[in-house]
């Protein structure tokens, strides 16, 4: 193994990405200002009606949008180019912190400032299933789970930065000024998402034949539904998040009342407790990516989901402040751990063209169970007292995770199984130049996606003039290459054997077969689906030298004047 390969999966490795680092700093930019923001948005509330009601309309409104838009915005973060829709909907979020900010300064109404939080969050929900989405394009298989750890490590950071800054600002300003700097948050992470490069989606493989024959909205919403049904583990996976999220809407509360009442820490007690999860969660992270990128991920998930609901259940005993924040500092642990493990399954479980909509689900899910959490905490407690809500919250949470090991470990051995049975495809393919350095997860992918193709001499396997559809690697047989060109005059310009590929023109180029390919005798093929493939340029699987070289030369011979310098 060389230390190339030693050296992947790292954090060092991840970091090597420049893509990568622009989409990283444009979300720790974005998430800081999100925590800033929502300690102004409370403030302004609160001093400009009086009332925490309003405060706890807000916070469900600004989830409202997620469990009934998620699905949509995964829609459209699959459908047109990722990085698009990131940059407008990060103008879009600008602009409505921006009306906040005006009406804030006039002291205008607060239904207005609620109205625009919810617009505000209404916009993220084809944000973050498109950020889910673009992460692996822009960094790579081996290198995922990593870049999910850093992104979790800044997550923690902006909770930590994004509060302190947040009170800092009111301390010298207005909510008003809070709200613009958000604003002023979102377009500096729009001016980095820009530079970020292709990062998937349909309208971004324009150039690569994946707008042929594509679906309407509705047909692609329930084609996620679909793969979210049918896709081992990802159903599990969904339940298992609606848990944590069920206990994180119950814990909001009884943190508050933890603080107080039982430990005694008064309201500032709660700051205390965050900063042990911050900080368990930052000592996880490096070990998190590693379980990540392990053969165990799902059955090491469901293990996080434990973490995360035994501190609440043991919660529920203790008064001392101590102990306290050595449990939360437990549960920080289970939360990055937690984090990490479910992006980064999701993301390898789901096909590349469908994880903004199985995302969308997912948020839309879990937005609703957090709501229920919220709104069920405070009755139990009415009802059955602090201590007993939290051994629901915390229980509820054990008892699914519990319940998903099985699937989860089944999931984990079919991935072995799957493996295996790929691993002479994947050593094949390797050997190709047109893939040529490319990740073994990556080539799993791609091996997944193929199929054998049995052919009989004299076949015409792609015709000119017809549409781009698949790429075929010659497994065995002689084929023949012919084109008219811009010759108007059919003309055999190649011949090929096995070791040899062809259809990849189309794809790249999004114009028609530029060449007729047929058998001179009976051979196999390996067929790779184009979207399959278009999957792999947008990731950088595909080496662009080799991929561009071959295409020069080919086009050289059939199409001089498209071929460029």
């Amino acid at each position: 193994m060389s230390s190339e390969e030693r050296r992947r999966g790292t954090f060092r490795s991840a970091w090597r990405h420049r893509r990568w680092r622009y989409l990283l700093v444009s979300f720790g930019v974005s998430a800081t200002g999100d925590f800033l923001y929502a300690v102004a948005l409370t403030v302004y509330l609160l001093e400009r009606t009086g009332s925490v009601t309003w405060v706890a309309v807000a916070a469900v409104g600004r989830l409202v949008p997620y469990a009934v838009l998620g699905p949509l915005g995964g829609v459209i973060a699959d459908r047109y180019d990722r990085r698009l829709v990131m940059i407008v909907f990060d103008l879009v979020r600008a602009g409505c912190m921006a009306a906040m900010a005006l009406v804030a300064a006039v002291d205008g109404p607060a239904w207005v400032v609620v109205v625009m939080a919810v617009g505000s969050a209404a916009a993220s929900t084809p944000y973050r299933p498109a950020v889910a989405a673009a992460t692996p394009h822009v960094v790579g298989e081996d290198d995922l789970a990593a870049a999910n750890a850093v992104e979790g490590v800044v997550g923690q950071l902006s909770l930590f930065v994004g509060p302190a800054l947040g009170a800092l600002l009111l301390a010298v300003t207005s909510p008003a000024t809070s709200f613009l700097v958000n604003a002023l948050t979102f377009v500096v992470s729009a001016a980095l998402v820009a530079r970020i490069g292709a990062a998937g989606g349909g309208a971004a493989k324009a150039g690569t034949g994946a707008e042929l024959r594509r679906p309407g909205p509705l047909a692609q919403l329930a084609d996620g539904w679909r793969m979210a049904r049918t896709t081992p583990g990802v159903m599990a996976l969904i339940v298992l998040s609606s848990a944590v999220m069920f206990a994180f809407g119950m814990e909001l509360v009884l943190q508050v009342l933890v603080s107080k009442q039982r430990l005694g820490l008064g309201d500032e007690g709660i700051g205390w407790l965050l900063a042990a999860v911050g900080a368990g969660g930052l000592a996880a992270a490096p070990f998190a990516s590693r379980l990540a990128a392990g053969a165990r991920a799902g059955t090491a998930l469901a293990v996080s989901g434990v973490f995360l609901g035994g501190p609440l259940i043991f919660l529920s005993l203790v008064r001392e402040p101590a102990v306290a924040f050595a449990l939360m500092f437990v549960e920080g642990i289970g939360n990055v751990t937690f984090e990490v493990l479910a992006i980064t399954l999701l993301q390898r479980l789901v096909a590349g063209e469908a994880v903004g909509r199985v995302f969308g689900l997912q948020d839309s899910v879990t937005a609703v169970t957090q709501v229920l959490g919220t709104v069920m905490a405070p009755v139990l407690v009415a009802v059955a007292g602090l201590q007993w809500a939290l051994v629901v919250a915390g229980g509820s949470l054990l008892a699914v995770a519990i319940a998903c090991v099985p699937a989860f470990a089944r999931g984990d051995a079919a991935q072995v199984v799957r493996r295996q049975r790929l691993a002479p495809v994947v050593e094949e393919l390797a050997t190709l130049s047109l893939f040529d350095g490319a990740a073994v997860a990556s080539l799993e992918r791609l091996a997944g996606e193929t199929r054998e193709k049995v052919v009989s001499a004299g076949t015409a396997v792609v015709v000119e003039g017809d549409e781009p559809d698949d790429l075929y690697v010659i497994r065995a047989g002689r084929f023949e290459v012919s084109a008219a060109g811009e010759l108007a005059q059919a003309t055999v310009v190649n011949e090929m054997g096995p070791g040899e590929w062809f259809g990849e023109i189309g794809l790249v180029t999004g114009t028609a077969r530029t060449a007729t390919v047929t058998a001179t005798t009976d051979g196999v093929l390996w067929q790779i689906p184009g979207p399959a493939f278009a999957d792999a340029l947008a990731a950088e699987v595909v080496l662009a030298d080799p991929l561009r070289r071959g295409i020069s030369n080919r086009l050289g011979r059939t199409h001089p004047s498209r071929v460029t310098g």
